[in-house]
């Protein structure tokens, strides 16, 4: 073997990590040349991504897991039963709240005479939440705005209005129609 294509590392070098091939090959640590010119990862490198990969899957199990074991609460409910949602005064008067009703994002709307009306709060374009913005409704996806009180579009590109909720008022609360 010529002098030339010897390995210049005594062999105590490149068996204790101070030296070999990794050592020469600077520009990808954890990367070592076999002979055919082909790269493997080095163990190392491979314990530390199963060990980066199993953490994060573990993270991600427990955090689905962690909203599944929450105690879910029962609704207040009125005399006959029905759920309450919010107490009428919660709602600002000539303005709109988001709330959920079984589930499902409903936008309350309250006039200047405590009159309160509910549509969904699913927009008709492409099923974004909507958002209060005074007495109107803003569709953060697309910009779709809707009239709070009436769910009319007032600008698009949704087309249809808003779904009408049903609910009621009882002793001041809006209550699930």
């Amino acid at each position: 073997m010529a002098d030339a294509d010897r390995d210049p590392l005594p062999d105590s070098a490149a068996d204790s990590g101070v030296g070999g091939p990794a050592a020469r090959d600077s520009a990808s640590p954890g990367i070592q040349r076999r002979p055919a010119g082909e790269r493997v990862l080095s163990r190392r490198t491979m314990l530390q991504a199963g060990a980066a990969f199993g953490v994060a899957g573990f993270a991600a199990g427990c955090a689905v897991g962690a909203s599944d074991m929450e105690p879910t609460l029962a609704p207040l409910t009125n005399s006959v039963g029905k759920q309450i949602v919010i107490a009428v005064n919660r709602i600002p008067a000539g303005g709109a709240t988001l709330v959920t009703i079984d589930r499902r994002p409903v936008i309350l709307a309250r006039d200047k005479d405590d009159a309160v009306v509910a549509h969904s709060a699913v927009c008709t374009h492409q099923r974004c939440t909507v958002q209060p913005d005074g007495g109107n409704l803003l569709c953060p996806c697309h910009g779709s705005r809707f009239d709070a009180f009436t769910g009319d579009v007032l600008r698009g590109p949704a087309e249809l209005p808003l779904e009408p909720v049903e609910i009621a008022i009882d002793d001041g609360n809006v209550v699930a129609g």
